[in-house]
């Protein structure tokens, strides 16, 4: 999908994620590092279409109460943003379209967007001159309610004898709309969860015919930190350290990305808590060990 020729010749690289952070970061000389490290890995890490899919469907009910003033029952995180959608679809001022929201349900992300439903339930409205409800059947809230994108994760990871991280590249692909520049911000962790001096971040955007992505609990952050980790643990095995001992080697004291300190953290503390609690040092280390015989 993310590997389709049309859709590459048209890649772009967005700069920020819904306005505000960088997409694109780069510190330090990464190609240098990587070349002058004792140990390295190159390896990519997918994770697939998810979909927030509450236990109810989404529903709208639409009623003009006059010619010029809307009412709409929604279930949306976004009230004034919707309602702004509506008035100018419409040509309608903004405050003669009411919107009506006494319970949100689950929304995981996507009920901060708004959707075509809405629109379409209120143009139904309108033409048949009475209430229109319009809600999805559960296959519709897998194509027209949003979505976590496809992922493809590129990591090329250098550490030093001691196991010190010396480079870390994070490389993102992933597809947005036809319509939308929505990016699923994967790389946003691997700007300063770990120290590095030399990092290079990107995200690249294929364009496919499909709904417009939009977050997900947590947006980036799920997909990209559990890519992270799955290639800190190949580095660890590779240099031959302990995954845990590995990380503490390489512990944040600052935000590296911001160039300031922390206003808490723990993470040492709960690395050194949990190896405690479920006996880390008396398991066996050779990787693939507790595999099942199942698989």
């Amino acid at each position: 999908m993310l590997d389709d020729e049309r859709a590459q010749k048209n890649a772009i690289w967005p700069e920020r994620f819904i306005g505000r952070e960088s997409l694109q970061v780069k510190r330090g000389d990464i190609n240098a590092a990587l070349a002058t490290a004792a140990h390295k890995i190159d390896v990519v890490y997918s994770t697939p279409v998810e979909n927030h899919n509450p236990i109810e469907t989404y529903s709208t009910t639409a009623e003009w109460e006059a010619p010029d003033r809307l009412l709409i029952h929604e279930a949306t995180r976004g009230i004034k943003q919707l309602q702004r959608i509506i008035a100018n679809v419409f040509g309608l001022p903004r405050e003669n379209v009411h919107i009506i929201c006494p319970f949100i349900g689950g929304a995981f992300g996507s009920k901060g967007f708004q959707w075509s439903h809405t629109v379409l339930a209120a143009a139904a409205a309108k033409l048949v001159q009475r209430p229109v409800k319009l809600t999805f059947t559960r296959p519709q809230m897998f194509d027209s309610a949003g979505q976590r994108a496809r992922t493809e994760q590129r990591f090329s990871i250098g550490a030093d004898k001691n196991g010190k991280l010396m480079a870390l590249r994070h490389a993102t692909t992933t597809h947005c709309s036809p319509v939308s520049e929505y990016t699923e911000p994967c790389g946003n962790m691997s700007r300063m969860l770990y120290s590095c001096p030399n990092v290079e971040v990107s995200h690249r955007l294929v364009r496919l015919n499909l709904t417009t992505p939009c977050p997900m609990r947590a947006p980036g952050e799920a997909p990209g930190v559990f890519a992270l980790e799955s290639a800190l643990d190949e580095l660890a095995n590779e240099t031959g350290l302990d995954p845990v001992e590995f990380r503490l080697r390489n512990y944040a004291d600052i935000d590296e990305y911001e160039n300031r300190p922390w206003s808490s953290k723990k993470l040492r503390e709960c690395y050194e808590r949990g190896a405690k609690k479920f006996d880390w040092s008396k398991r066996t280390r050779k990787a693939g060990s507790l595999r099942g015989a199942d698989g």
